[in-house]
């Protein structure tokens, strides 16, 4: 008897172990539903950049090849993710421009945001790409987002 429950508790633990890796991505990771409309990733995103929850904003970050988070070390993600969340921090925003990028197929899309914040505007360019069937925010020109620590000049 010892040796079935031994036998059945080992296929139990070879379960548990097989099920976690298939919840499981490279660097720990879970596998991610994405937003199957890109308005609903950057809704996502810019609620997570609000939130201040970089762990949200990088399982909607990434490229044509999947999420950032995949393929970075944990450090330069957290440090790239933390910029974004400070230069977009916003009091509210709007989507006011997208459109299929020129050139590209149904895979791109382009947006501006029009950010809101301490009595400024400014419209900052978001690229999103297809990735399966759900959206992921690519590149965002943060060259455009001016100094969230100032006011309006």
């Amino acid at each position: 008897m010892t040796v079935h429950m031994a036998q059945a508790s080992s296929k139990m633990l070879l379960l548990g172990g097989v099920l976690a890796v298939m919840a499981c991505g490279s660097k720990g990771f879970p596998s991610i539903m994405l937003p199957l409309d890109p308005e609903v990733t950057l809704s996502r995103f810019m609620s997570a950049v609000q939130a201040n929850d970089l762990m949200s904003m990088s399982e909607l970050w990434g490229t044509k090849d999947g999420l950032a988070a995949r393929k970075m070390e944990r450090a330069e993600l957290n440090q790239r993710l933390r910029v974004m969340q400070i230069m977009l921090k916003h009091d509210r925003y709007e989507i006011t421009a997208d459109a299929s990028m020129a050139g590209f197929d149904d895979k791109t899309r382009a947006y501006h945001l029009r950010l809101v914040r301490l009595g400024c505007q400014v419209d900052v360019p978001f690229e999103l790409v297809r990735v399966g069937e759900g959206w992921l925010v690519s590149v965002i020109d943060l060259t455009k987002a001016g100094n969230p620590a100032r006011t309006c000049r």
